[in-house]
């Protein structure tokens, strides 16, 4: 635009390089919004590539022997990752392992509402137990040699902390925890293991990175990532990078306590329109409470 000013404003945008290189503060706002802007497209690049259905709900949440096993997961081992290999295998073998209370009668009920099955006492009780049987993880020993305080098998490590739930009134671990061992769901081989954690560490790097979200919009946008299905948000990202707007486009997704057949839609949320604004960035400029910064 060379020394053209923006009407009215008083900014001549020839000199905004010049200013750009002799303020620090500038550049620390423009590097972290370039790591957000790489962490969206990136992201929605990368979830398209190693795309995955996933159904929270039904995936999840609802099949307690799953929700309890990513719980201990997530409680124990987040940020444990030595020595990588025997954790990965330790990780799978126990999402194998409780899959199998379904099928092998121990665990019936689906739901989250657990006093209709007997409690929360109860129910770890009995997933308890049968983490007891689990005695096939080869990696333990290599685990145990870097953490020591760990119980001897994997079986009574998970035991010892289901015997906890019941007694604690937040037991479960933030979403940001949870997340990095959804992947193990399902997971059939070692290949596919790491197709399903690349396919989520980037669908994390598309919703969970904007400052909206980082700023407190989590709380409300969190429990959207939990209950969707992924292909229902990942097909609307891919229309906002075409430049469909998600106001006009609606953008339809289930909460925490949305209905199966009553998803609301929640198009004009901070994070939603963030995603949408990095999405087109060549198409027009972003406007954010970080712009107010820039105006002044």
């Amino acid at each position: 635009m060379g020394t053209d000013k923006l009407t009215g404003s008083g900014v001549d945008l020839g000199k905004l390089i010049d200013y750009f290189a002799s303020n620090e503060e500038t550049q620390s706002f423009v590097k972290h919004n370039i790591e957000i802007l790489k962490c969206i497209r990136g992201g929605l690049r990368m979830a398209e590539a190693k795309r995955l259905s996933f159904d929270p709900r039904e995936e999840y949440w609802r099949p307690p022997e799953r929700r309890f096993a990513v719980a201990y997961l997530a409680d124990q081992w987040t940020g444990h990752f030595a020595p990588a290999p025997a954790l990965r295998d330790a990780a799978r073998r126990i999402i194998i392992h409780f899959d199998r209370a379904r099928p092998d009668g121990l665990i019936t009920y689906r739901g989250v509402e657990y006093d209709e099955t007997g409690g929360l006492g109860k129910l770890c009780e009995e997933l308890a137990i049968h983490a007891l049987k689990l005695n096939d993880v080869q990696g333990w020993n290599k685990l145990k040699a870097i953490w020591p305080t760990i119980s001897d098998t994997a079986g009574e490590d998970i035991a010892k902390y289901l015997r906890t739930v019941s007694t604690k009134d937040d037991w479960e671990p933030s979403f940001n925890r949870r997340l990095p061992w959804f992947g193990y769901l399902g997971a059939t081989s070692d290949a596919d293991l790491e197709n399903r954690q690349g396919f989520f560490y980037a669908y994390a790097n598309l919703w969970a990175t904007t400052n909206a979200y980082t700023h407190g919009g989590a709380q409300n946008f969190a429990p959207v990532i939990q209950n969707t299905p992924t292909d229902r948000l990942l097909d609307a990202a891919v229309q906002w990078k075409k430049g469909i707007n998600p106001l006009t486009a609606t953008f339809y997704t289930l909460g925490k306590n949305d209905p199966d057949d009553e998803p609301q839609d929640r198009a004009g949320y901070s994070t939603v329109v963030e995603v949408y604004g990095f999405l087109n960035l060549e198409r027009a400029p972003f406007y954010d409470n970080r712009a107010e910064i820039y105006r002044t």
